[in-house]
């Protein structure tokens, strides 16, 4: 009788063990949202506002988006304090060649480190028309070719995503 009751335990226990894996396998977490995408999302739509800010020429707001560095910018323009981003924004799209227009399209969007994003871009012009970058300064075509997609950097740092990369330049 004990070595029936021993091989009933047995049994039992194995059959519990089996039925724990089971619904071990058959549970599933609640769902929690892809913080990745996520950051991948308010990378993107920072993106975008800020070129849309310069587009408008809304130059104060383009700048409170923007985190990349601006020497380039004041080298262009000696005669401007360092940290007047309302008008080295201006004189950038203004008068020194750089091209601020609103997205049209992402082609692109990858994450390459945690909080960093790189997106390939296309612009549009004013009349809705796709912006391109032709060959300048004497090159041909051939030399320089045509180029209409762009790399945009944007770096979420202290819980703010900031944009690193300068509008198109056309001298």
């Amino acid at each position: 009788m004990q070595k029936k009751f021993q091989k009933w335990l047995f049994i039992n226990a194995i059959i519990i063990l089996l039925i724990m894996v089971i619904a071990g396998c058959a549970f599933k977490p609640p769902l929690t949202p892809n913080v990745e995408n996520e950051d991948l999302n308010f990378a993107r739509s920072q993106l975008i506002q800020f070129y849309d800010f310069l587009a408008q020429q809304k130059y104060d707001q383009a700048a409170t988006l923007f985190g990349g560095d601006l020497d380039i910018l004041r080298g262009y323009n000696p005669d401007l304090a360092a940290d007047d981003f309302n008008m080295l924004f201006k004189r950038a799209c203004e008068q020194n060649g750089f091209q601020c227009l609103s997205v049209k399209q992402i082609i692109n969007e990858e994450i390459i480190a945690t909080n960093q994003f790189v997106f390939t871009v296309e612009y549009q012009q004013a009349d809705g028309n796709l912006f391109v970058r032709g060959a300048c300064c004497g090159a041909s075509e051939e030399e320089m070719p045509p180029v209409s997609q762009f790399s945009v950097q944007v770096e979420r740092v202290d819980g703010e995503y900031k944009v690193l990369s300068l509008p198109p330049y056309v001298p």
